[in-house]
């Protein structure tokens, strides 16, 4: 039996999901990341079994420049040794938005805002589990939305392993078909997603 590896970097925090295997590995700092996980990816891949790759799931953005280079990196440096595994890249909105859409409070409609390297803010609104803008937003504009709000490291959040949630997402027809716009089978990287590029 094949296995699904999903990946998803989060702040200081790299979350992955590998077969049935699922962890959340903390560093010091973003740049750390480049150095510390090869071994958190070779520890998961241990732990799930000697299974190949099938699939590979990870977010594409928006998100940091770094991080979007730093999960590219992880994702071609797989594919070298499992050239047939099938890749996925969503939005690194949409497990945010899966994780809302599971919790036990229904919110039809808000703002998920996720932090730049820039001090502004990563912003998409949704409304009834559907991604509809995306924006970049200054915290003051933020405060003056009249909307539920969400930010990255809220409470809702807590111990959330996105990488887990991604998978599940994946497996969701209705929802994938609802936010098809943000969904790729393309291994590249977007950096249109991060607008940060631009700058």
């Amino acid at each position: 039996m094949n296995k699904i590896l999903s990946i998803f970097l989060r702040e200081k925090e790299f979350h992955i999901c590998a077969g049935d295997f699922s962890s959340i590995y903390s560093v010091l700092s973003i740049r750390d990341f480049a150095d510390s996980c090869p071994e958190f990816l070779q520890n998961a891949l241990k732990e799930s079994g000697a299974q190949p790759v099938d699939k590979i799931i990870f977010p594409f953005g928006g998100a940091s420049f770094t991080t979007v280079r730093i999960v590219n990196s992880i994702v071609k440096g797989i594919l070298v040794f499992n050239d047939s595994a099938k890749t996925i890249s969503v939005s690194t909105f949409l497990p945010y938005l899966y994780a809302l859409m599971r919790h036990h409070t229904y919110f039809s409609e808000g703002l998920i805002a996720l932090p730049t390297m820039r001090g502004d803010f990563f912003v998409v609104n949704f409304c009834s589990c559907v991604i509809t803008k995306k924006n970049i937003m200054s915290a003051e504009e933020i405060s003056n939305c009249k909307t539920n709000i969400f930010y990255s490291d809220d409470e809702i959040f807590r111990d959330v392993n996105f990488a887990q949630i991604q998978k599940e997402l994946v497996c969701d027809d209705e929802f994938l078909q609802s936010n098809k716009s943000f969904v790729s089978d393309s291994a590249e990287a977007f950096y249109e997603h991060s607008p940060e590029y631009k700058y």
